[in-house]
C-alpha cells in the first residue's frame, strides 16, 4: 500500500485489473460478507482487514470509475441502503465503521497518510453536501466542503471536479488543500467519464522498487491445505521443509504461470518429510499457452521413491515455449491409505 504503482507494474496492469474485477464480481453476490471461518474463501470480504483498500486500487491502475462503482457497491451491499438492511456494527475497534464514514464522504487514503506529502484519494460520495469542521487548530482552516452535484443511487460516477475553485482532473489531491480549508465540488452522473481522474500522484522517490515474486499469481493448484499453510507456493519456494498438500489423491494438479512463453525441457520433484503413501506415482507434465488446451510433454507411471526429501530429475524432449506448465497427478503411492497428495518441491 505504500507504493501501489510498483505493485501494479510487478503484477502487470491488465492482470491486476482482471483479478480485481473478478474478485468484486464474485463477492458482490455474497454482499462482501463471509462466515468467520471462511474469510479466505472470498476474494473481497469487507468484514476483515485484508480487503479494506481493494475498491480504491482501481484508482491507481488507471480506472478511477471502477473505484467509484465498487466503493458504492460495498456501501450498498454490505452496509445497506435502508433501515431494513442496515449495518449492524463491527468488532474491529471501529475500523469498518471508519471505512464507511470516509467512503461516504468520498475520500480515502490507501497508505494511511504515510507519504511525506500526504494525499486524499477520491471515491464516490453519498451526500450532496458535507462540511468538515477543521477547527482552525494546528494551522488548519475553518471548514472544508465536499459537494456532489446531482448525486444519487444511480448518479455515482464523477463527470468533472473543481478543487478550491480550480478544475481538477486527478483522482487524488494534496491533503494540505483540505486542511487549509476550501471545497471539492464534483459533478456526478449515471455513466462513467473515463477521461477523468487518471493522473497519478508524484512518484515515490525514496525507495527503488525491486522485482518481487507473487506466488499467489504465478502458482495455482486444484486445492491446498490452507489451515497449515501447505499451499501451492510452498512447492516453488526452494525450501524442502515446506510442502504443498491437496486432499485429492487422484486427479490433482499444480501449475506455474511464467507470464510469457518459456521453454522447459526438464523438471525435478522432491518428496515431503512424511507420509510416503502421499507421494505421486503416476503423473503427466503438460504445457499450454492459454491455460485451457494442454499438450502432454512427459508422462510417468509406477514411479517409486526411496526416502523423504528425495529429489528426482526427469528430462523431456520439449523444445516449444509454453506460458503455463502443469504437473497433473493421476495416482499416489497408496490410495487406500492416502487421502491426499503432497510434494515438497517442483523445479522446472
Amino acid at each position: 500500500p505504500q507504493n501501489v504503482p510498483a505493485l501494479v507494474e510487478s503484477i502487470g496492469r491488465d492482470r491486476f485489473l482482471e483479478r480485481l474485477e473478478w474478485g468484486f464480481a464474485q463477492s458482490e453476490t455474497f454482499r462482501y460478507n463471509a462466515p468467520r471461518d471462511q474469510y479466505w474463501d472470498y476474494p473481497v470480504v469487507q468484514g476483515n482487514q485484508q480487503s479494506m483498500h481493494f475498491a480504491y486500487l482501481f484508482n491507481w491502475a488507471g480506472k478511477p470509475w471502477l473505484t467509484q462503482k465498487w466503493s458504492r457497491s460495498i456501501m450498498d451491499r454490505y452496509y445497506g441502503r435502508g433501515v431494513s438492511d442496515a449495518y449492524l456494527g463491527d468488532e474491529d475497534q471501529g475500523q469498518m465503521s471508519a471505512w464507511f464514514v470516509m467512503s461516504a464522504l468520498g475520500l480515502f487514503q490507501i497508505d494511511g497518510g504515510c507519504r511525506v506529502d500526504p494525499i486524499y484519494e477520491i471515491g464516490s460520495p453519498l451526500f450532496s453536501k458535507v462540511t468538515i469542521d477543521l477547527g482552525q487548530r494546528y494551522g488548519r482552516g475553518k471548514t472544508f466542503t465536499i459537494e456532489a452535484k446531482d448525486v444519487s443511487h444511480k448518479n455515482k460516477y464523477i463527470q468533472s471536479a473543481k478543487l478550491n475553485g480550480n478544475v481538477w482532473n486527478a483522482f487524488w489531491f494534496p491533503a494540505s488543500e483540505l486542511l487549509k480549508g476550501g471545497s471539492l465540488v464534483l459533478q456526478m452522473g449515471p455513466e462513467p467519464n473515463k477521461d477523468w481522474g487518471g493522473q497519478l500522484p508524484p512518484a515515490l522517490n525514496s525507495v527503488t522498487p525491486q522485482p518481487i515474486k507473487v506466488f499467489a499469481r504465478t502458482v495455482t493448484a486444484r486445492g491446498s491445505y490452507e489451515k497449515f499453510g501447505q499451499t501451492p507456493d510452498k512447492a516453488f519456494d526452494g525450501d524442502v521443509t515446506t510442502k504443498w498438500l491437496d486432499f485429492s489423491p487422484q486427479g490433482s494438479w499444480i501449475q506455474r504461470d511464467y507470464d510469457k512463453a518459456t521453454v522447459v525441457s526438464a523438471y525435478a520433484i522432491t518428496t515431503a518429510e512424511d507420509c510416503p503413501e502421499r507421494d505421486p506415482k503416476d503423473w503427466q507434465l503438460l504445457g499450454s499457452n492459454d491455460g485451457k488446451n494442454w499438450t502432454t510433454l512427459d508422462a510417468r507411471t509406477g514411479e517409486l521413491w526411496s526416502g523423504r526429501h528425495q529429489k528426482r530429475s526427469f528430462s523431456t524432449s520439449n523444445k516449444k515455449a509454453y506460458r503455463f506448465y502443469r504437473l497433473s497427478i493421476t495416482a499416489v503411492q497408496d490410495a487406500k491409505i492416502a487421502s491426499s497428495v503432497q510434494i515438497a518441491e517442483v523445479e522446472l
